[in-house]
């Protein structure tokens, strides 16, 4: 039973939280709502075991002495100090946690993404060179769209604005939503094969 009863467990769910949107029953939909909030709750369960997990494994490689140790000693000061400070002091307006947060968080969240720029536009510079006759038309494609939504293409010509705007709401937005089609397609196979127990990866299973 220690395989077979989740799975059993994982179909039941699924099939009731299913049978919500198209049973409009009050015990069906009563159901569905409890499983939605013991999923809440597994969550916050979830984020607290990943957070002694993180404070195990780095403790435990601090205790060896592997190499970067004064990195995970600073990872497990700070992990130790915000946690104790939410706990004490709360997370609202005007803690010395939502100070910490906004003054040193935020700012490296920040730096961190504008940095991202510099590699973002190396991965251009390399995805844009003219190949083959794919690379040419990713590189039109891209420099038409990028004059068309700054002020030096509309000086150069008038019909980039509308040209570019044409580019995003009919190719581009074909291609995503053609992805978007895909991706529904295998959540929706997914999904079939937990609801009749075909699908036991997530339990370490092999197929």
């Amino acid at each position: 039973m220690r395989k077979e009863l989740p799975i059993i467990l994982c179909m039941a769910s699924g099939w009731i939280i299913m049978l919500d949107f198209f049973v409009p029953r009050p015990f069906v939909g009563a159901a569905a709502e409890a499983l939605i909030g013991w999923t809440l709750i597994l969550s916050a369960g979830s984020f607290l075991m990943g957070g002694l997990s993180v404070f195990a494994v780095n403790l435990s490689r601090v205790r060896r002495r592997d190499p970067g140790a004064h990195y995970r000693i600073l990872l497990l000061l700070c992990l130790g100090t915000m946690a104790l400070l939410g706990i004490i002091g709360g997370i609202g307006e005007g803690t010395v946690y939502n100070w910490i947060f906004q003054n040193v968080q935020v700012p490296m969240e920040s730096t961190m993404f504008s940095l991202l720029a510099f590699f973002i536009a190396s991965a251009a510079y390399r995805a844009f060179r003219m190949r083959n006759a794919r690379a040419t038309v990713l590189l039109l494609c891209a420099a038409v769209v990028m004059l068309g939504n700054v002020p030096l293409g509309g000086a150069i010509w008038s019909g980039f604005p509308s040209f570019s705007l044409w580019i995003l709401g009919h190719p581009s937005l074909a291609a995503q939503r053609g992805l978007i089609l895909g991706a529904a397609v295998g959540a929706t196979a997914t999904a079939l094969r937990l609801l009749v127990g075909i699908e036991r990866g997530y339990l370490g299973l092999r197929q």
